[in-house]
């Protein structure tokens, strides 16, 4: 979400999607992780985006990923270069 700055403490933050298939996000970190003085992100999600069609609905057989998204410093869809730290645990 987009805050809309000081003089809009009444106004509806915008909402921005990185990746739709992040279905159900446990943490979101803001930081500088590669240290090219652009904030970047890193996202800690859970969900059934992330399981074979052959896995059960069960909460405890949801997919599990970590995220970076590294700010590229370009507009648009290509703002954000994803890389996936883990995926593999649930």
């Amino acid at each position: 979400y987009e805050n809309p700055g000081a003089g809009g403490f009444d106004a509806e933050w915008t909402r921005h999607v990185i990746d739709p298939n992040l279905v159900e996000n446990r943490t979101v970190a803001a930081a500088d992780f590669n240290q090219d003085g652009r904030l970047d992100l890193l996202a800690g999600s859970v969900g059934a985006s992330f399981t074979n069609a052959a896995d059960s609905a069960a909460p405890a057989d949801h997919g599990a990923a970590v995220v970076w998204f590294a700010n590229t410093g370009r507009t648009g869809d290509d703002r954000w270069l994803k890389h996936v730290i883990d995926d593999e645990h649930r």
